[in-house]
């Protein structure tokens, strides 16, 4: 019996012991981490989907401890199924081409305290990385380093990153990234072709936009260029069809060819600053409603601004002559700042002091006009009137720091009645007035080149305006009209502009007229009006001509020179 349960016993064990034999291999097999070297002094570890770089021995010279194409122990499949890569105790650099191959690779992690740089593709081409985070010592991100990382959107570039270098981010899928504060140096190319990018600032370091350096960023919306910027290169923003605003500092004196061509939603640029313009650099900017541009502009090409269609407005700080230069209207090159308005403000060193102006309007008698007072820039005007005040209202001055206010009674001397500081306050009340009266004003825009009264400049003075109080038997002007919205003439004619002006109507009331309609050109070299009206065309190109009554109501009408 006994024998019997053993041999039974036996048998047992030994089916069970076949049992084991037989079972699937995979289910039994552990497999060890695999590890091997790289680079120099390094060594890699992979555990499950993570590898991991890490300093192999003490050494004393740990900036040679830099990771490496990987050239042996990881087949094609290993790599295909890593997800996730650390670089972490002493490693100081990121080798070219280190994760060459890593198809399916995630996630990025520098945990090295060391880690200064990454050299060129070092990321190149890895299509599914979306998180990197880049440690805390990094200085140099390499040539193509991160191009063609289509699902990378977002990335911090920690404030140790002084250089970035050509094409790093190349094609890459990023739509949002911060630029170290202490970025000196932008490789060219560096963000070309990244179309989901929407946004970008520029630290106040950085001296320089590279060439093509946001070349065909379809969505890039607003660039804002740090306060050191001093050139934006060639195609800097070229095809950036999405683009705009930006925010060009006072230090930009260059403009590279092509540097905004194709920006075709720009609303406007501030080149007030700028003395060189390459080619084509405003190309095509098709929405362009405001272009700042100053007599500091020396170096220009014919060009420079080109099919630029919209109905637009130019602010030049310089003289009509100086202007001209740079249309250059009689070989058709740059005609295009001439489809709109041009508005043209003065260099400040030889602007009118405030004071010198002031005296003058104080020592007024009657309704005269400052002389070089003029209507377009400012047009000031008296918006409401009630029986003890009238409201003024006048249009924003590009760099005015304030408005000045002088009034009095029609027939009395002028007073100062206000300093309107600010360059956006366009409107004044003179409250505390007597009903039924006819009260003058002029309104003055004022900049501060400096700190004291000595430093205050006249940037543009209004004609006087003439208005009265209610209250009584007298009435203000209602409108100005002007048939036509414009007229076309050949070069040489005339024609006389058929300008009315209406009263508020009320019975018993009069719309006394001290002064009759007055006429302003915008550009007299193009047409020239005179004081009844008539207008004559002397050049070929397009302006307005404003009529406007004594209290400031007035109509424009737009005038082109065939």
């Amino acid at each position: 019996m006994k024998k019997r349960m053993n041999k039974r016993l036996a048998i047992c064990l030994l089916t069970f012991a076949m049992m084991i034999v037989l079972l699937p291999v995979t289910v039994m097999t552990v497999y060890a981490d695999k590890t091997g070297d790289c680079g120099y002094n390094c060594k890699w570890t992979v555990s499950g989907s993570t590898i991991t770089f890490q300093f192999k021995t003490a050494y004393l010279d740990t900036s040679k401890n830099v990771t490496g194409e990987i050239t042996s122990g990881l087949t094609a499949s290993d790599k295909a199924g890593i997800t996730k890569a650390v670089f972490s105790t002493a490693i100081a650099g990121i080798g070219e081409k280190t994760l060459q191959g890593f198809t399916n690779l995630e996630t990025v992690t520098i945990s090295s305290t060391v880690c200064k740089t990454i050299e060129k593709k070092a990321f190149y081409d890895l299509e599914k990385l979306e998180t990197v985070d880049l440690g805390k010592s990094l200085t140099t991100i390499g040539e193509e380093a991160f191009r063609l990382c289509k699902k990378l959107k977002k990335l911090t570039i920690p404030d140790t990153v002084q250089t970035i270098e050509t094409g790093a981010f190349w094609s890459s899928g990023l739509e949002e990234i911060k630029l170290s504060a202490n970025l000196k140096y932008l490789g060219e190319h560096a963000f070309q072709a990244a179309k989901s990018l929407k946004k970008i600032s520029i630290p106040d370091k950085l001296e320089k936009i590279p060439d093509s350096c946001f070349t065909s960023c379809e969505y890039l919306a607003t660039a804002d260029l740090g306060s050191g910027v001093k050139e934006i290169g060639t195609g800097a923003f070229n095809f950036c069809s999405n683009l705009t605003q930006v925010k060009i500092p006072a230090a930009t004196k260059t403009i590279g060819a092509s540097a905004f061509n194709e920006c075709k939603k720009l609303k406007s640029l501030d080149l007030s600053h700028v003395t060189s313009i390459g080619q084509i650099a405003v190309n095509r900017c098709l929405a362009l409603s405001e272009i700042k541009l100053s007599n500091k502009l020396k170096t220009f090409k014919n060009n420079s601004f080109l099919n630029n269609y919209t109905a637009k407005k130019v602010i030049f700080d310089g003289t009509e002559e100086e202007f001209a230069k740079i249309a250059n209207k009689s070989e058709s090159k740059n005609s295009d700042l001439l489809t709109g308005t041009v508005e043209f403000l003065q260099s400040s060193s030889v602007l009118p002091k405030v004071k010198d102006t002031e005296k003058v309007i104080l020592s007024l008698s009657g309704m005269t006009d400052v002389r070089g007072a003029v209507f377009n820039v400012l047009r000031a005007r008296a918006e409401k009137t009630r029986k003890t005040g009238i409201q003024l209202k006048w249009r924003s001055v590009s760099g005015a720091s304030g408005y000045l206010i002088y009034g009095g009674l029609r027939n009395g001397a002028f007073k100062k009645l206000e300093n309107v500081k600010g360059a956006n306050k366009i409107s004044y009340s003179a409250n505390g007035l007597s009903k039924n009266k006819y009260y003058k004003f002029i309104v003055v825009a004022y900049q501060n080149v400096g700190k004291g009264a000595e430093d205050l400049r006249v940037l543009s003075c209004s004609p006087t305006i003439i208005a009265a109080t209610l209250g009584g038997k007298y009435r203000n002007t209602s409108a100005v009209k002007i048939p036509a919205k414009k007229i076309t003439l050949k070069k040489g004619k005339k024609q006389k502009l058929n300008v009315s002006v209406g009263s508020r109507a009320s019975v018993g009331k009069k719309y006394r007229t001290f002064l009759k309609v007055r006429y302003e050109s915008t550009r007299p070299d193009i047409v020239k009006v005179f004081r009844n009206g008539k207008i004559k065309a002397l050049n070929k190109g397009n302006c307005y001509i404003y009529a406007y009554a004594q209290d400031g109501k007035f109509k424009r009408i737009k005038v082109i020179v065939k």
